[in-house]
């Protein structure tokens, strides 16, 4: 954990990850939550999908699960498929034990399985 604490300290003030890490790594910041919900509303203006699945990633291991998943359902609705980096992504650990996971997972399935249906 210091060692990652080292890190952002290192990053640039102006990258827009900055203030969420230095939260994330901070249990005495109180602002975590209001940080974490101001780049979900970045993330979801993003026409990537993938990018939405990345940042779901970092809230999932800052602990912001709500968020987290809207992000999931979101990159998988935006048709990044996703399904085998759900089921094997160590950053989403904690997400795979909420009941929401199973049905986001099975979206991915079809995501995925539309995907390649269409590639026939």
């Amino acid at each position: 954990m210091e060692e990652a604490r080292e890190s952002v300290h290192r990053m640039s003030l102006e990258d827009p990850n900055h203030k969420f890490l230095e939260a994330c790594l901070d249990p005495q910041k109180q602002e975590l939550d209001s940080i974490a919900r101001q780049q979900e509303t970045t993330a979801l203006s993003n026409p990537d999908p993938e990018n939405r699945y990345f940042e779901a990633a970092s809230m999932a291991m800052c602990g912001q699960r709500d968020v987290a998943l809207r992000l999931l359902k979101s990159a998988v609705e935006g048709h990044y498929c996703a399904y085998a980096a759900l089921q094997v992504d160590p950053a989403l650990v904690k997400l795979r034990r909420v009941p929401e996971f199973a049905k986001l997972l099975s979206s991915a399935k079809e995501c995925q399985s539309r995907f390649l249906e269409s590639e026939k």
